[in-house]
């Protein structure tokens, strides 16, 4: 899949068109091994370099609630000197 989409940008339309990124996330979401979940790492990396299909992808996953895939790393402030 990772091949078909680096391809092309048509081809990674067609993909998540016919929801491979679905298959992904759930991948992600489910306690899988750590070579399939970074294989389907790997793919949703390539598929989220288009911009359109990225917010489509994380909108999907919004509405699937699909926590680890949706949540963001929390960035700690430092402390600003006075």
């Amino acid at each position: 899949m990772q091949v078909l989409a680096e391809t092309g940008e048509h081809l990674s339309q067609v993909l998540v068109e016919h929801g491979a990124h679905e298959h992904l996330f759930l991948l992600l979401e489910r306690d899988t091994s750590d070579t399939l979940q970074e294989l389907a790492s790997e793919c949703l990396f390539v598929l989220t370099s288009i911009p359109s299909l990225r917010s489509n992808m994380l909108l999907f996953a919004c509405k699937k609630k699909l926590a680890k895939v949706t949540q963001l790393p929390k960035i700690k402030k430092k402390p600003r000197k006075l």
